[in-house]
């Protein structure tokens, strides 16, 4: 109901008869709302001087002149800078806040950026390396979990007929399964570290994300317990970033412009032939540490295994675009080729082999 274009009237869960409620701003949660508030904030960084200029992220935006970079989840934003600019931060800061209402705990305070990003940060100066970890998180996770877990050392099985139990895990059905919010709380618990320290665990929430519709209490819920009893049993378990530079793994020297993109590379990997759809996934590197990953089942049926390999190598190829792309938006740019490294030569052969066009 509208008696111009911009008023906008809505009803409630609640009711009075005859009436409905006029909306002075945007409700949160409906279905423009996040594409106003993403405008408003992009206008209030512009004020700020702050513009995201990256292709393929909208919500890193860094300074015109100055060495600030802003990254905006939702309503949160985490924010660098160098401190000698300090003054020159908190002054743009105050301008921001003119412009969005934010909550910040005094005009010349700032917090780490771990808490914007839930995680640990470990520098070692003389090792000239920083560690992510999520400590705090997976003790947590023991507490609330006490007594249903093994502590384990792999987030699954390590014997080959555990392994292979594992990836043929019969689908449950709407009588047999469990109590699906149980289940889903449980995968959702290991579904945060395996997105932002934990790599390994990847493969593992892949699978048992699969299984969310009808989930079983054996063996669904019971490898989601054995992914927490590793989690708790390796609270120091994260990616090490800088040192010195190592060669990839698989190769006898550095790639051309390795040292220059500060090794910048990726490594991909499929299965084929145990499921019509297989398993794929990839890493993207960059000193000496992942930058991002995937382990995910490939939409389609495989005829081939350079066709599932090839496939996943595209994934790993767009991956490695975005993050070329984001360097350059945070004047870190990445020279040269990028490698992406894999073990089957028939994909290799494949994406190399230049063909004579069609006539």
């Amino acid at each position: 109901i509208s008696s111009a274009a911009s008023d906008v009237y809505k009803r409630q869960g609640f009711e009075v008869r005859d009436h409905v409620l006029e909306l002075v701003m945007n409700l949160e949660g409906s279905r423009q709302g996040a594409y106003l508030w993403f405008c408003k904030n992009k206008w209030a960084w512009n004020k700020c001087n702050m513009y995201a200029d990256c292709l393929i992220e909208s919500n890193l935006y860094t300074h015109e002149t100055l060495p600030f970079i802003a990254a905006v989840f939702a309503d949160d934003v985490g924010t660098g800078f160098d401190s000698q600019f300090r003054v020159d931060y908190l002054n743009m800061r105050k301008e921001y806040g003119k412009l969005i209402k934010i909550d910040s705990p005094g005009p010349d305070v700032t917090v780490p950026i771990t808490d914007f990003t839930g995680t640990e940060w470990n520098r070692n100066r003389a090792a000239k390396t920083i560690q992510v970890t999520q400590r705090k998180y997976k003790a947590k996770l023991g507490l609330r979990y006490k007594g249903k877990f093994t502590l384990n050392d792999m987030p699954f099985p390590a014997s080959k007929a555990k392994r292979e139990a594992f990836e043929n895990m019969p689908m449950g059905t709407e009588e047999s399964m469990m109590d699906r919010g149980v289940y889903l709380e449980g995968l959702g618990s290991i579904g945060w570290p395996a997105t932002m320290t934990a790599p390994e665990v990847a493969y593992t929430y892949s699978r048992l994300g699969s299984h969310s519709m009808y989930p079983l209490e054996q063996p669904h819920y019971e490898a989601v317990l054995h992914a927490i009893g590793y989690l708790v049993n390796t609270p120091d378990v994260g990616p090490v970033y800088g040192g010195k530079l190592k060669i990839p793994l698989g190769l006898e020297e550095f790639p051309p412009n390795f040292h220059e993109t500060r090794g910048l590379y990726a490594s991909t990997d499929s299965s084929w032939g145990k499921q019509p759809r297989p398993h794929g996934g990839h890493c993207t590197m960059r000193t000496n540490a992942v930058l991002g990953w995937s382990s995910r089942q490939l939409k389609f049926v495989c005829d081939s295994t350079c066709y599932a390999e090839t496939a996943q190598g595209s994934r790993a190829t767009k991956e490695v675009m975005f993050f070329k792309q984001a360097l350059i938006a945070v004047k870190r740019p990445a020279m040269g080729p990028i490698p992406v490294l894999g073990d089957n030569s028939a994909m290799h052969q494949l994406v190399t082999t230049r063909r004579a066009p069609r006539s």
